[in-house]
């Protein structure tokens, strides 16, 4: 019973302690998630070896139980290890010595997994290394980057090996008063850069590699209103499987690239936010965003802080058996060396802010006026196709009356596996989790309205007038100018569908998030004009918020 109990409180423990590894947690199966469009994809071969050392190790504690069972009333040591010499017999030893051996054999193939094919860190040292990276950069964040004006790219999918790579060039402008002769470049450090090459001379003075930063000095200082181009290539191919982390980017069948490409200048969001935290390292406090009222954060966007709206093309290769789907409209679509290849481009800029998406789709088409609708999704997922062509008409049927003309041609919903429990707004594409709407049947009573379709659908298409329209600085409120905006207009075409009653079912579960997400406040609570990416916030109270300003003052009013 000792042991049991040492067990159970050291698996709660031993984590908090620094002892994270999967080693230390024989019995604990690692985190994974099942989705229909992948199955259980690249998570077999972790469950497989955890699972038979789980199992290995817990056959190994049970002969050493046997050795030991208490059998009648005599419970004594010195009779207990006299049991146990009794009942050693050559089979018992070579059960006990077989099971440590399986223990040492499936341990092996965890640790060379976690440890030789990845890099094994702890929580404490990923928390140091954010520390350090933030002294170490933040006396560069007056570095004024130059802003991207043009992206291009060409991405190669190998989902069948879980591999990709990226070729891009970047056209940048030099945009500010002042010559520009340094550039901070971040990007993901689980990537291997390849190819990192400037239009001008410049020599690298920092190639970080552990945080995924570079410092680059151009050897003529770029001028104002000057250009030049940044060509760069990036790879990565998923080796085994980390400890913790799990990369779910890229799949054999559901690939969902987001963050796409370099970014430049130091950005905060990067920084360590939680203040106690912050405390414990010493560093000073921190807000989440500028104040609203400093001029100096209104030279950004919240997309990003070193461009505006760029020009966009992107070629994509994939499996042949899968569509590849990436913001603007699709120029060309051929297969070459068995690899299918599509072409896409916008006729205009756009945010440079963009996703790539792959998967074996079956595709649901409609129009409305003269824009072509489509949704892209698993075969079998085809409960609330219907519900959501119908979602998507309504929206931009509402939003275009009260809001403006929709300013693209196309607009896809794309699903993509339940790694994840979101749906996001880019231009012409919204990439939409399979567990929060493909998945569910839904009755289309009213009774469905936290899981239906259509207020998860409505407010992403809403993002195409809020966000992609009218865009809001990286400051203070800018979260209610996208969020809090998406929110209300889906809210009214949800009332417009399945009346006020069933708003207001809906509003009274905002009240309840709302006050349930104030409780865990870490900072302050701001205002809603205020809010500082606070999702309580700009989700909740915003649509609260509005929906009353609505009410106050009308709906025609408001929409103006």
């Amino acid at each position: 019973h000792l042991v049991l109990i040492g067990y159970w409180v050291g698996s709660i423990v031993l984590a908090n302690l620094g002892f994270e590894h999967q080693l230390y947690g024989p019995g604990w199966l690692p985190g994974f998630t099942y989705s229909d469009m992948n199955g259980f994809g690249h998570f077999v071969g972790e469950l497989f070896l955890h699972g038979s050392y789980s199992v290995s190790f817990g056959l190994m504690v049970v002969a050493l139980a046997g050795l030991a069972w208490v059998r009648g009333t005599d419970s004594e040591w010195r009779s207990r290890a006299q049991m146990i010499r009794a009942r050693w017999t050559p089979r018992t030893g070579i059960a006990l010595g077989g099971c440590a051996l399986l223990v040492v054999v499936f341990g092996g193939g965890v640790f060379y997994n976690t440890n030789v094919l990845n890099s094994y860190t702890t929580s404490d040292e990923r928390e140091e290394r954010l520390v350090e990276w933030e002294r170490t950069y933040r006396p560069l964040i007056h570095l004024v980057p130059p802003r991207v004006v043009a992206v291009d790219a060409t991405v190669e999918l190998w989902p069948e090996r879980r591999a990709y790579s990226l070729d891009g060039r970047y056209t940048m402008v030099n945009k500010s008063d002042a010559p520009i002769d340094s550039v901070l470049v971040n990007y993901d450090q689980s990537l291997e850069v390849e190819r990192m090459e400037w239009g001008v001379a410049a020599t690298a003075l920092v190639l970080d590699t552990i945080s995924g930063t570079q410092l680059w000095a151009l050897d003529e200082p770029l001028a104002p209103g000057d250009s030049t181009t940044l060509s760069y290539r990036y790879s990565f191919e998923a080796r085994g499987y980390p400890n913790s982390g799990r990369n779910n980017r890229i799949v054999a069948n559901g690939t969902f690239l987001g963050g796409v490409g370099p970014s430049f200048g130091y950005n905060e969001a990067f920084e360590m936010s939680d203040p106690a935290d912050r405390r414990k390292y010493d560093l000073p406090p921190k807000d989440r965003l500028p104040d609203l009222d400093d001029p100096d954060a209104r030279r950004n966007s919240q997309f990003s802080i070193d461009s505006d709206l760029v020009d966009f093309g992107v070629t994509v290769a994939t499996a042949p058996d899968q569509i590849a789907v990436a913001p603007g409209y699709l120029q060309e679509e051929w297969m070459e060396d068995g690899r299918r290849w599509f072409r896409y481009e916008m006729d205009r800029p756009i945010a440079n802010f963009f996703s790539i998406v792959s998967a074996e789709y079956t595709v649901a088409r409609d129009r409305w006026n003269d824009i072509d609708i489509a949704i892209y999704h698993h075969a079998e997922h085809d409960f609330n196709i219907d519900r959501m062509m119908e979602a998507v008409k309504a929206s931009l049927d509402y939003f275009t009356e009260h809001f403006g003309p929709y300013q693209y041609r196309e607009i896809r919903i794309l699903e993509f596996p339940r790694y994840s429990s979101f749906a996001q707004s880019f231009s012409t594409t919204i990439p939409y989790s399979e567990s929060i709407g493909f998945i569910t049947r839904g009755k289309d009573d009213g009774d469905d309205h936290l899981a239906s379709p259509v207020f998860v659908t409505a407010p992403e298409v809403a993002h195409q007038w809020w966000g992609h329209q009218v865009v809001g600085a990286r400051a203070q409120g800018s979260a209610m100018m996208v969020e809090s905006m998406a929110e209300y207009a889906a809210l009214t075409v949800m009332e417009k569908r399945y009346g006020a009653s069933h708003a207001k079912k809906f509003l009274r579960h905002e009240l309840d998030r709302y006050l349930r997400g104030r409780t865990a406040e870490r900072i302050r609570e701001q205002p809603l004009i205020r809010t500082e990416n606070q999702a309580y916030i700009h989700y909740y109270k915003g649509s609260l918020a509005l929906s009353a300003l609505r009410d106050y003052i009308g709906e025609e009013a408001m929409n103006r």
